[in-house]
C-alpha cells in the first residue's frame, strides 16, 4: 500500500504570508489541514492554529488573497483570517536605499510596514542618534503613524539642502524606536549610512628624483588631506627614455580597466528595457550619443534625451551642463545633441540634429549661435541633417550629413559648406556613402568616415573623388573582418582605427593595413556587465590612450585601458609605490629618464597634475655625514658607485660656508667650481668659532655622464679655547670694594 502526499501552497501579494495545505492517507477521515506562515527576519514561522474541517477534502487546492487575509479552496469554500487583537501586530522597517549621499537630489524613505491592516492606528515614535550631526540632514517629524486600514507609513530623510564642504568618513543616522502603541516592534533601531560627497586633496611626493641603475630606488608617496571611508586611487603614467621592465620596474601591478565613469552603475544582463538606468540628475545620462575628451581630460557627453551637453571634470562625481538643458525645442538655448566637439578656448560645438544645425556655445553662455546649417531640412549646400561633427585645429567644421550621404566642410564664418566625401547619393560605390555615422580628420586633412549601412570605414584624401576602404567592406556580420553598423570612429597617434561596432556591441581596433580587427572592448554579447556593451555609439581616447565609450542603451560612459595605481586604503591618508632600477649589460650608457605623470584619480582631487622626471644614473655620488673638530684639518674621502664598474672621478660643485676645502694644500675657491679632483680625498677646516655644522656638494663622473649631486654634511665639534686675560681700567671710591 502506497503512502500518497498531495499539497498546495499560496503566497500573499507582498510575499510575507504563506498558506500551505497538505493531506495524506494517514490523516483522519482523509482530511487535510491548512497552516499559515509569516516571514519574520528571513525565517518562516507558523501563526495561528491549523485549519481542519470537513470541507478540507483530500486533494484540496487553495489560494491566498493579495492582502493575506482570505483563503479560498478550489471547492469554493472561503476561510476568513482574522487578527487576534490581543496579540499586537509586528511592525517591520526598511529603507528605500541603504545609504544617502550628502547633498543628494534623491530622498530616502524609511518604510514602517504591518503584515495585516489594523482596525486602529499604530503610532511609532522615534528618536535620532548616530555619528551624523542633525545639521547634515532633514527628516520627517516623529512619530510615524500607520492609520487604521493601512499597511504602512513612511518617514523621509533628505540631504539636498544640507550640503557642506567638510571631508568626512561615512556617518550614520540611527532611528531608535520605543513606546510604540497598538503594535510590537521587530527591532528597536535601524541605521542609514550618510555618504560624504566631498573629496580630499591628494599630493604626490618623491623621496628622491634619481636612482641608480643597479637596484637603486625611489618611493612615490600619495598623501591625502583627510581620512575617508573610500579607497582613493591615483593612476600614474610612465614615459621617458627609460623602458619600463627593462631599465626599471615598479611595485604595483598593471590593472585592466573596465569601469563605468559616469551614468548607470548597474551591472547585469540586459532586461529589454531601453530606459532602465537612465536619469536626468547631474550624475545620470539618458541615451548618450557622443563623448569628447579635451587636452585636460575633461569629458563632454552629448546627453541626447536630456537635450544637453554635460561636462565631467577629471575625478568629478557629477557634471555641469555646458549647452542646452532647457528641454526639447528649437530656441537658441535648446538642442537635440548628436555630436560634440570642444575648441582650445572651451567653446562647445554641438550638432543639433533635429533642428538641422550646428551650434557653438562659448564658456558660460546661456544660449548658442548657429555656425552651420539652420536652414531647415534639405540637400542644398547651406542645409544639413547633422549627426556627428569634427573640429580641426583651424576650426574648420566637418559635418556628417547622414541622410544626404555626405560629409561637408564648413570654414569659420561660412554660410554654406563644401562636400568633401560622398555627395553622390546614398549607395555602395567608392564615390558614395550610405548613411554615414561619424568622421575623423587626421593632421594631413585626410577624412575617415564610418560608412554605416555599407559596414565599412573609408578614407578620402583631400580633393579625392572617391574613397578607399580601410576596414570592413565584407558585408554585415560579426566576424573580425566585418561590422554591423559601424558608428563612432577615432584614430590614435599610430593611425590605428578604433570603431564603435554598434549592433555587434563591441569596439574594434584596426591596425594600419590590417585585413581584420581585434576586439578591444565588449564583444561579450549585449548586456551591462563591465565586459559588455549595449549599442556603443561613440568613442574617444584621452591623453594616455585610455578608451572612452558612449554606451548608449546602458546610459553610461565606459572607460577601457590599463593603469598603474597608487592606492590609499579607506581609513588611511597615505599610499606608496616604489620605482627600482634594473641593471643591464650596456656599457657607457647615458643617464635615462622616467617621466611620471598623474593621469587620473578616484575619490580625491589632485593638487597638481604636473609630471615629475626621475633620472636613472650609472654613476652615483654617495652622501655622508662626517665629524670635524673646530679649526682643525679633517680629511674626507668621497665615495661613489657605478653599475658598470667604471673608474670614477669626483667634482666639487659647491663650497662650505663656515670653512674651506683644499686639495694637496691648495684651497679651492668659487672661481674654480666645478672643481675636478685628482683623487677622491679632500681636506676641510672650519673658520668659525661658533658654527656647529657645515656642508658642501659633489658629483661622481664615470667618464661619460655625471651623477646627481650628493651632500657631505659636516658636524663641527667645538673645542675649549685658551683663556685670554683682558686689560681694563676701573675707578673706585675710597674704602669701597671693587666687585667687577
Amino acid at each position: 500500500m502506497c503512502k500518497c502526499i498531495r499539497a498546495s501552497v499560496s503566497l500573499s501579494g507582498d510575499g510575507n504570508i504563506l498558506a500551505a495545505y497538505a493531506a495524506n492517507s494517514t490523516t483522519t477521515n482523509m482530511m487535510g489541514a491548512i497552516k499559515i506562515y509569516q516571514l519574520k527576519n528571513d525565517n518562516w514561522s507558523q501563526i495561528g492554529t491549523d485549519l481542519i474541517g470537513g470541507s478540507l477534502t483530500f486533494g484540496t487546492s487553495i489560494s491566498l488573497s493579495e492582502d493575506g487575509t482570505v483563503i479560498s479552496e478550489g471547492s469554493g469554500t472561503v476561510h476568513k483570517l482574522t487578527i487576534d487583537e490581543s496579540t499586537p501586530i509586528t511592525v517591520s522597517f526598511a529603507f528605500s536605499d541603504e545609504s544617502i549621499t550628502e547633498g543628494s537630489e534623491s530622498d530616502v524613505n524609511l518604510v514602517a510596514s504591518l503584515l495585516y491592516s489594523s482596525t486602529i492606528d499604530v503610532t511609532i515614535p522615534y528618536t535620532l542618534s548616530g555619528t551624523a550631526d542633525s545639521s547634515e540632514y532633514g527628516v520627517t517629524e516623529s512619530p510615524i503613524v500607520i492609520t487604521a486600514g493601512s499597511l504602512n507609513d513612511t518617514a523621509t530623510i533628505k540631504t539636498k539642502d544640507f550640503d557642506d564642504t567638510d571631508v568626512e568618513i561615512t556617518e550614520t543616522i540611527i532611528f531608535n524606536f520605543s513606546d510604540i502603541t497598538n503594535a510590537s516592534l521587530s527591532t528597536t533601531d535601524i541605521t542609514l549610512n550618510l555618504i560624504d560627497n566631498d573629496k580630499p586633496s591628494v599630493a604626490l611626493s618623491f623621496d628622491s628624483t634619481s636612482l641608480s641603475e643597479a637596484g637603486g630606488s625611489t618611493i612615490i608617496t600619495a598623501t591625502q588631506s583627510d581620512i575617508t571611508s573610500n579607497e582613493t586611487t591615483i593612476e600614474l603614467a610612465f614615459s621617458g627614455s627609460a623602458l619600463l621592465n627593462t631599465d626599471y620596474k615598479i611595485s604595483s601591478t598593471l590593472e585592466d580597466l573596465k569601469e563605468t565613469i559616469f551614468g548607470n552603475k548597474y551591472q547585469g544582463p540586459y532586461n529589454g528595457n531601453r530606459l532602465f538606468g537612465s536619469g536626468s540628475e547631474l550624475n545620470q545620462l539618458n541615451s548618450p550619443v557622443d563623448v569628447f575628451i579635451d587636452s585636460n581630460d575633461n569629458i563632454y557627453v552629448a546627453d541626447s534625451r536630456n537635450y544637453r551637453v554635460i561636462k565631467f571634470a577629471s575625478g568629478a562625481s557629477k557634471g555641469v551642463v555646458v549647452a542646452g538643458g532647457n528641454g526639447q525645442g528649437s530656441a537658441l538655448n535648446q538642442i537635440s545633441p548628436g555630436g560634440v566637439q570642444v575648441d582650445s578656448s572651451g567653446a562647445v560645438y554641438v550638432s543639433d540634429s533635429q533642428n538641422y544645425r550646428v551650434m557653438k556655445w562659448t564658456p558660460d553662455a546661456t544660449e548658442g549661435i548657429v555656425v552651420a546649417g539652420g536652414n531647415g531640412s534639405g540637400s542644398n549646400l547651406n542645409q544639413i541633417q547633422a549627426t556627428s561633427i569634427f573640429l580641426d585645429s583651424s576650426e574648420n567644421l566637418y559635418v556628417v550629413d547622414e541622410m544626404n550621404g555626405r560629409v561637408m566642410k564648413w570654414e569659420p564664418g561660412a554660410t554654406e559648406g563644401t562636400v568633401v566625401a560622398g555627395g553622390n547619393g546614398n549607395g555602395s560605390d567608392l564615390n558614395q556613402l550610405d548613411n554615414p555615422g561619424d568622421v575623423f580628420i587626421d593632421s594631413n586633412d585626410n577624412i575617415y568616415v564610418s560608412d554605416m549601412l555599407n559596414n565599412r570605414i573609408v578614407k578620402w584624401i583631400p580633393d579625392a573623388t572617391e574613397g578607399v576602404v580601410l576596414a570592413g567592406g565584407n558585408g554585415k556580420g560579426s566576424e573580425l573582418n566585418q561590422f554591423n553598423y559601424p558608428y563612432g570612429i577615432h584614430l590614435d597617434s599610430l593611425d590605428n582605427i578604433f570603431v564603435a561596432d554598434w549592433y555587434n556591441h563591441r569596439v574594434m581596433k584596426w591596425s594600419t593595413g590590417a585585413s581584420e580587427g581585434v576586439v578591444v572592448a565588449g564583444g561579450n554579447g549585449r548586456g551591462s556587465e563591465s565586459n559588455q556593451l549595449n549599442n556603443p555609439i561613440a568613442i574617444d581616447l584621452d591623453s594616455n590612450g585610455k578608451l572612452y565609450i558612449a554606451d548608449q542603451v546602458n546610459h553610461r560612459i565606459q572607460r577601457y585601458g590599463s593603469a598603474y595605481r597608487i592606492k590609499i586604503p579607506a581609513g588611511s591618508t597615505t599610499g606608496i609605490m616604489t620605482v627600482t632600477g634594473i641593471a643591464d649589460d650596456l656599457l657607457d650608457e647615458e643617464n635615462e629618464t622616467i617621466i611620471v605623470t598623474p593621469s587620473g584619480i578616484t575619490n580625491g582631487i589632485l593638487t597638481s597634475s604636473d609630471a615629475t622626471t626621475l633620472t636613472i644614473t650609472n654613476a652615483v655620488a654617495k652622501a655622508q655625514t662626517v665629524t670635524a673638530i673646530e679649526q682643525t684639518d679633517t680629511a674626507i674621502t668621497l665615495t661613489g658607485a657605478d653599475s658598470e664598474n667604471n673608474n670614477l672621478t669626483y667634482l666639487i660643485v659647491s663650497l662650505p660656508i663656515n670653512g674651506e676645502l683644499s686639495e694637496n694644500d691648495i684651497i679651492i675657491k668659487n672661481e674654480d667650481l666645478p672643481k675636478t679632483l685628482s683623487e677622491n680625498k679632500i681636506s676641510y677646516i672650519s673658520n668659525s668659532d661658533t658654527a656647529t655644522s657645515d656642508s658642501f656638494t659633489f658629483m661622481a663622473k664615470n667618464g661619460t655622464v655625471d651623477s646627481l649631486e650628493a651632500t657631505i654634511t659636516i658636524v663641527i665639534t667645538a673645542v675649549n679655547d685658551t683663556p685670554v686675560a683682558v686689560a681694563d681700567t676701573a675707578t673706585v671710591d675710597e674704602d669701597v670694594a671693587l666687585t667687577t
